[in-house]
């Protein structure tokens, strides 16, 4: 299902080249843009809008998850905004939203502007690479994949909601 509003806001995203785009019932739309926060120039949301566009990204199993538990994070492949992590909850019995773009391609260690060591940490035949951060840091849609790609060709993600890197090539097992 689609949503005219929600794709309005998506096409924004990219006119701001925002990171985020943050939905809260009563608040005007606000866009993430190089860790700052900035309010969209138009009318507040209402719970109704934003839950047409809670609707129109759910299926039926992620809707029932959410009115149960009031809050859902999932990741998705949107026609508009490409690869997004979307966090649904409800805060005082009002919708909120917040998505994360990932883009389409993941970044290469020389575009990161990480040092060659990197490339020697991947290669190595055993051991654990963690990596840390505060939320919003990058963990996730950063990630070299020289990091990602173990000595066999396997790739290893220890993520417990969601993976916002993909691999096109490689072979995926979701460890719990």
């Amino acid at each position: 299902m689609s949503n005219s509003n929600l794709d309005r806001l998506l096409s924004a995203v990219n006119d701001f080249d925002a990171s985020d785009l943050h939905l809260v019932a009563g608040v005007p739309p606000a866009f993430r843009v190089n860790g700052e926060i900035i309010i969209a120039d138009e009318d507040a949301l209402s719970d109704e809008q934003i839950n047409e566009m809670v609707e129109s990204l759910l299926n039926d199993h992620q809707r029932k998850k959410f009115q149960q538990e009031w809050e859902l994070c999932i990741s998705l492949l949107h026609s508009v905004a490409g690869r997004v992590r979307v966090t649904f909850y409800r805060r005082n019995g009002h919708p909120e939203m917040s998505m994360r773009f990932c883009g389409d391609k993941i970044a290469t260690r020389d575009e990161l502007g990480l040092p060659d060591k990197i490339d020697d940490l991947a290669r190595r035949p055993n051991g654990l690479v963690l990596i840390t951060g505060p939320t919003g840091a990058g963990k996730t849609t950063r990630v070299p994949p020289e990091l990602l790609r173990l000595g066999n060709g396997t790739v290893l993600v220890l993520e417990p909601r969601r993976l916002a890197a993909v691999l096109p090539d490689a072979d995926s097992t979701r460890a719990r």
